[in-house]
């Protein structure tokens, strides 16, 4: 009988255990947006200057030179749409959190959740969320410092020589930030993966003001997406800028 209760007791905490992370695993689908599959897909910067400016949305202004030849100058130009797609996702998961805090505060209906169970949890996220910033920190900061003061030449004021060498810089540039972006995204990458999955069992607490707690972790985490992609528009602005000084300005390729 003691044997058959010690293999009842076994199952018993076995099935416990099996409840306790199955709450853990992401409750939205895979095709739902969250913090996690944001910074997994988040892209990386353009290679290469030419990279840069063919893919993005190009204005032109078709002038005749003086030898007769039909030539494209560069009026305008719009971010490609991988990066603008990724850059209104990060907008629009951060929009969708701020307003429900929002609508938190507003709340009419009160419904306290004292559960230690759930106090536990928020500890675990909070210290969770700082940890992770922490870790990320010097992967930012390692990107900023990457030639942190330039400024796209004019082919105005610049000869082909000099905007060429200052193309060469970018692209080194570009390779070495996406070398520290990399980097720092599979080493935050199991503590955004843990921290997903408690923010979304604890975000269904009904508890306005523990939600709205919840919530002001989740909008911290949300940091390192607008870091990466400031990060993403600032280097490929100066690619792209670049580009249009090296086709505005008849600079043939070596």
């Amino acid at each position: 009988m003691k044997k058959i209760c010690f293999y009842l007791g076994s199952w018993v905490k076995c099935f416990s255990c099996w409840i306790f992370h199955l709450f853990l695993i992401p409750i939205t689908l895979s095709s739902q947006q969250n913090l996690n599959s944001l910074i997994q897909k988040a892209p990386l910067i353009p290679q290469t200057i030419g990279a840069a400016f063919t893919q993005s949305k190009l204005e032109y202004q078709v002038e005749t030179l003086e030898d007769g030849k039909e030539f494209k100058r560069v009026v305008s130009w719009d971010m490609n749409y991988e990066l603008k797609h990724f850059d209104q996702q990060v907008s629009d998961y951060l929009t969708k959190w701020e307003r429900k805090a929002q609508d938190n505060s507003f709340s009419l209906t009160y419904s306290p959740d004292n559960s230690p169970e759930t106090k536990e949890y928020l500890m675990k996220l909070e210290k969770l969320a700082d940890t992770t910033l922490e870790m990320w920190k010097p992967f930012i900061s390692k990107v900023r410092d990457v030639n942190p003061d330039f400024l796209a030449l004019s082919e105005l004021d610049f000869g082909c020589d000099e905007i060429k060498a200052s193309a060469k810089k970018l692209n080194e540039a570009a390779e070495l930030k996406n070398k520290y972006l990399i980097a720092g995204r599979e080493y935050i990458s199991p503590n955004i993966d843990y921290f997903q999955r408690i923010f979304n069992r604890l975000i269904l607490v009904e508890d306005a003001m523990m939600n709205n707690q919840v919530i002001y972790q989740m909008t911290r985490m949300l940091n390192i997406l607008q870091e990466w992609n400031l990060a993403l528009i600032s280097a490929n602005s100066q690619m792209v800028d670049t580009g249009v000084s090296l086709n505005n300005g008849l600079c043939k390729a070596n």
